[in-house]
């Protein structure tokens, strides 16, 4: 082989390689801003989980959309707030609101631009017995399927999709949940409701014992067909 062929082909692998250790970083970046969120949703740190997302940033929430910073900081900033931390942002003394993520599956767009992930959410969460009870004592589980976008270098949420799948009182666990349970959704948008959604959606509110799938935005990764 010529030396400017070999060269030519070294300046192909180089460009292979930069390209495929671009996007084990961003993958790191990503998996490092979901993570903080459920840190901060822990500690009902509202004001700093609102500027991880993005200016076009949306939430789905209980059969609603929060479009935009302004959507995002009225669910986080007034429902959320008011409901876990009246007052004040941050923590409130004898309430825990454990938000684990893990299970992360994330794909990252071919122009590095853009990406889809799913976490699994396990809640664990209530009012200690010493302290005014803000919230009965509970367990929560769900899955996200987010969508997460590059701005000037910095990756950002772009689509904040929790699905609740399971809900259910600590003391009877979820093996008490009343059949055709339904988690409570919007009925009314914005600003007829001034903390309401700019938008509905017909999202499936019923859940556990129910075991529908939320769908999988990537293919199966050993045959790659799609998962059904």
């Amino acid at each position: 082989m010529a030396a400017d062929d070999r060269i030519q082909t070294l300046e192909k692998r180089v460009d292979e390689l930069t390209n495929k250790l671009g996007a084990v970083t961003d993958e790191l970046a990503i998996r490092k801003l979901q993570h903080t969120y459920g840190y901060f949703i822990d500690k009902c740190m509202y004001d700093e989980a609102v500027d991880l997302f993005s200016e076009r940033g949306e939430t789905y929430f209980l059969g609603g959309v929060f479009k935009g910073k302004e959507g995002v900081r009225r669910l986080y900033g007034g429902i959320l707030r008011n409901k876990f931390s009246p007052g004040k942002n941050g923590p409130t003394r004898g309430l825990l609101l454990d938000h684990l993520t893990l299970q992360d599956v994330i794909d990252v767009a071919p122009d590095r631009m853009s990406a889809k992930a799913r976490f699994r959410c396990f809640m664990q969460g209530g009012s200690h017995e010493s302290v005014a009870q803000i919230f009965p004592a509970f367990w929560e589980g769900g899955v996200y399927e987010n969508t997460y976008l590059k701005e000037d270098g910095v990756w950002k949420i772009g689509v904040l999709n929790y699905n609740v799948f399971y809900y259910a009182p600590y003391d009877q666990g979820w093996g008490k949940t009343k059949p055709g349970y339904a988690v409570p959704t919007y009925s009314v948008t914005f600003p007829q409701d001034p903390l309401g959604p700019d938008e509905l959606t017909t999202k499936q509110s019923s859940i556990w014992p129910e075991t529908g799938v939320l769908p999988f935005h990537y293919p199966h990764p050993v045959t790659g067909k799609p998962i059904q």
